[in-house]
């Protein structure tokens, strides 16, 4: 009988480039280098308040949205 192995991915250091005051996330895919951008602290807090918005009251969210 065999021993069964299992493969375990180890997780690897992220890294980062910045580039004209952006922060972009490195990512190898296919043995090409994408950069995808990273989110600012006050994006992600204008996102935590319009989540917290709809989570509160769904229908006065999407009337106030429609309402734009």
């Amino acid at each position: 009988m065999r021993l069964v192995r299992r493969f375990k991915n180890k997780p690897k250091a992220k890294k980062f480039r910045i580039k004209n005051g952006v922060k972009y996330q490195v990512l190898n895919i296919g043995g090409r280098e994408l950069e995808v951008r990273v989110a600012g602290q006050a994006e992600r807090d204008e996102m935590k308040a319009e989540f917290a918005a709809f989570k509160k009251s769904p229908v006065k969210y999407i009337r106030k949205q429609n309402a734009e």
